[in-house]
């Protein structure tokens, strides 16, 4: 596949599941003026199109099939941004729980993913973008102009998923923690598929959201890194030196 020009004006943010990238993507994209594009809902979009034909996540070339006659585009305005698959806006649609799974199910099949990723790299050729998902980083865009790696408790994460359920899902499990599973089962995927598996750049700045009180607040806290590197490499410097 065709590479990128040395430093793309790209922001990668990857890292595991319900860590809240998305959220905190969206917020550092108006902060700064760039487009938000969601690699994740690519897939999940994928995913719900097989699923309602009843497609088996198996099925390569049926998979494959859809992902070659499939439209994203990703639309941002104030305080919006969107996710538009053949013309429908399915911004919404994407995030219940049985399409996340099936999503993570195809997403280790080659040639989807390389299909899915050429056309991940053609949005960066109009605009500056905040890119998030988990091989952004390390396989899409290896010369992003900034790449960051979210990380949280596996705790942590399996209550924000349930804060994202819906209130009959909530009353089938309501403790949050019987999710735990489902979530160290999405990571075993993730990190441990064939092609693109999850990992950390060697050049990602990691950031653990644990206790972080919102996500608006960790995109401040990214966009400071962006905005003032020299300062924080300095006090970094200063901080070593004193055995800090």
């Amino acid at each position: 596949m065709k590479m990128t020009s040395k430093k793309a004006q790209v922001v990668a943010i990857d890292g595991p599941s319900y860590v809240g990238k998305s959220t905190i993507s969206r917020e550092l994209a108006e902060r700064m003026g760039y487009l938000y594009v969601n690699t994740g809902h690519m897939y999940r979009a994928i995913g719900r199109i097989a699923s309602e034909k009843k497609i088996d996540p198996k099925d390569a070339p049926a998979i494959v099939k859809i992902a070659q006659t499939t439209d994203f585009k990703f639309v941002s305005g104030k305080g919006f941004c969107g996710t538009v698959v053949n013309g429908s806006d399915w911004t919404r649609e994407l995030d219940h729980q049985d399409i996340v799974f099936f999503a993570s199910q195809i997403s280790g099949i080659r040639e989807l993913r390389d299909i899915l990723t050429a056309k991940q790299r053609e949005f960066s050729q109009e605009h500056p973008i905040v890119m998030e998902g988990r091989d952004i980083g390390t396989i899409v865009f290896p010369d992003a102009m900034w790449k960051f790696y979210i990380t949280a408790s596996v705790d942590i994460r399996a209550w924000r998923m349930f804060k994202m359920m819906t209130d009959q899902e909530k009353k089938e499990r309501p403790d949050y923690r019987v999710l735990i599973p489902k979530i160290e089962k999405l990571d075993e995927i993730d990190r441990n598929r064939e092609i693109a598996p999850l990992r950390l750049a060697d050049d990602a700045i990691v950031y653990d959201n644990s206790t972080s009180p919102t996500e608006v607040q960790d995109a401040i806290i990214l966009q400071y890194y962006m905005t003032h590197q020299d300062e924080i490499v300095r006090n970094a410097g200063l901080l070593k030196a004193r055995g800090g």
